[in-house]
């Protein structure tokens, strides 16, 4: 399944993912080896690194590509 992350934030794009793989904070958390408290805090304030998105991506079943893309003026 392919999602236009352009719209959205990465945030809600990890929660829309949470959903479609039937998961939450407590399943998820489990998997990175972290807390319920910490995967709830980085998706309520989007705080994330490369490193930490790759470990969810792998986590959820996803891959994960970042692009930069060249605006048209």
């Amino acid at each position: 399944m392919d999602l236009n992350t352009r719209e959205i934030s990465t945030s809600d794009l990890i929660r829309v993912i949470m959903q479609i793989e039937h998961t939450n904070a407590v399943q998820l958390s489990k998997k990175l080896d972290s807390t319920p408290q910490n995967v709830s805090q980085r998706l309520k304030h989007g705080n994330f690194r490369e490193n930490d998105l790759t470990k969810i991506a792998n986590a959820l079943g996803y891959d994960m590509f970042i692009e930069f893309v060249k605006r048209e003026d």
